[in-house]
């Protein structure tokens, strides 16, 4: 799948090759472009692994979008399992100043919202 590809290289080139792929999803999701879950929403051969989605109703934006999504949720998973902060509140709605810090040092430039907090993100190198 051309998303786990893309997910691997941002592994490399942002992440150090720290984090473990998750299961990427790509299915509807209502209000996000993704989404990264907290718990292991898949289990094979007796192994548990978190998911990454990325909304299907948005692939059809430019790959530069789609890529910050990519690597918007990677910065979720990254807090979760390698500083193993949390985030987010609000029931994973809100992103807090951790997710700032993490997403602005992995390449991200982050705005923020009333309703979501710091969770409006673009690829730092978009006009």
């Amino acid at each position: 799948m051309y998303l786990e590809k893309l997910y691997d290289k941002l592994n490399h080139d942002f992440f150090e090759d720290s984090l473990e792929r998750p299961v990427i999803t790509v299915q509807s999701t209502a209000r996000a472009y993704g989404h990264y879950s907290l718990f292991d929403a898949w289990s094979i051969k007796g192994e548990g692994y978190r998911e990454l989605n990325i909304g299907a109703g948005t692939l059809d934006r430019p790959i530069e979008n789609v890529l910050a999504t990519l690597l918007h949720e990677m910065c979720h998973q990254y807090n979760d399992v390698v500083l193993n902060v949390q985030d987010c509140s609000r029931g994973g709605t809100y992103h807090n100043r951790l997710f700032k810090e993490t997403a602005e040092s992995h390449g991200l430039t982050v705005t923020k919202t009333a309703t979501y907090g710091y969770s409006r993100t673009e690829p730092a190198c978009a006009g």
